[in-house]
């Protein structure tokens, strides 16, 4: 039975750290069997019309069980075809738009703003999502380019020095789940600790491993002894909302600064750009530092989340 979908739209919308499921039939399981997302790699400039030479395809995590295929949109994917291939061989085609990571363009109020005037999606410039959606996806870049870290769900990779106490402190949160834990003990020693035999704490932001789990490794006495030539751990964890679940602070936060990246390109487009200040509304720009400023009121709302990072 070759692959196919069952009511799903040509163009399916998700963000970076959703898991997206299609039902279907003949989506079945094997070697072969993959989602490609294609056209990635460099991201467009916005304003560009000529397709990219660096774009590279890329094989996103997936599950297919027959009559379902799931997939997770990896961190920095950008809209494009998504090819579906069951382990027969044979294919589906659709389209992925990848949106914002903090909010929709569904979801946007747009504090007061218009947005009437902004291309819609399908438009030469803007083929993977409407104006609104590269301004939504802008302003989350802000957010994570200012708190250090991206709060949206995905895969992270860190290295910790090995504590007595068994704790481990990852640097953000929350962890949904220890995907690997390896002790490091020099070179040629190791000991991999089974996500069953560690306790998360998400109130006070630490892992740790259960004594009883530590004191089966005959590597015990090398683990404690701080002498060695290295005693760190390895960590593989999922951490971060999803976007049903993200934080009404991070969404308010972001659609403050999409405001404030509308009305900036609204005063670019009256020809206000080149003053040295300028003034709409309630609204001010001083062109004489930053050409932009992520707004005060949307820096307070995200401050509690730098905390977050345990360093």
């Amino acid at each position: 039975m070759s692959a196919s979908l069952s009511g799903v739209p040509a163009i399916v919308e998700a963000s970076p750290g959703n898991v997206v499921t299609l039902p279907g039939s003949g989506l079945t399981a094997g070697p072969n069997a993959s989602v490609v997302l294609k056209q990635q790699g460099s991201v467009r400039a916005e304003w560009s019309q000529v397709p990219d030479p660096f774009w590279v395809d890329t094989v996103l995590a997936s599950t297919f069980t027959g009559t379902a295929v799931s997939f997770t949109v990896p961190d920095g994917a950008v809209s494009g075809p998504l090819v579906i291939t069951a382990d027969d061989l044979s294919t589906v085609t659709l389209s992925l738009r990848v949106a914002s990571q903090y909010i929709l363009a569904a979801d946007y109020l747009g504090e007061g703003t218009d947005t009437s005037d902004l291309a819609p999606a399908g438009q030469p410039l803007y083929t993977d999502g409407g104006e609104l959606d590269v301004v939504l996806r802008r302003a989350s870049a802000y957010i994570d380019t200012w708190l250090g870290y991206a709060v949206r769900m995905q895969p992270r990779f860190e290295t910790h020095a090995w504590r007595k106490s068994r704790r481990t402190y990852p640097f953000c949160f929350p962890v949904r789940s220890v995907d690997n834990f390896l002790v490091r003990i020099s070179n040629f020693q190791q000991a991999t600790i089974s996500p069953n035999d560690i306790v998360i704490n998400q109130d006070q932001r630490y892992i740790e491993i259960l004594s009883y789990a530590v004191a089966s490794y005959a590597l015990l006495g090398a683990i404690q002894n701080l002498g060695l030539i290295a005693n760190f751990v390895e960590l593989n964890y999922t951490a971060g909302f999803s976007m049903l679940e993200m934080p009404p602070e991070i969404r308010q936060a972001c659609a403050m600064i999409a405001t404030e990246l509308l009305i900036y390109r609204r005063l670019n487009r009256l020809g206000l750009a080149g003053l040295g200040s300028a003034k709409q509304g309630q609204q001010a720009f001083d062109r004489r530092s930053e050409p932009f400023q992520v707004p005060q009121p949307a820096l307070e709302l995200l401050r509690p989340f730098t905390q977050w990072r345990a360093g």
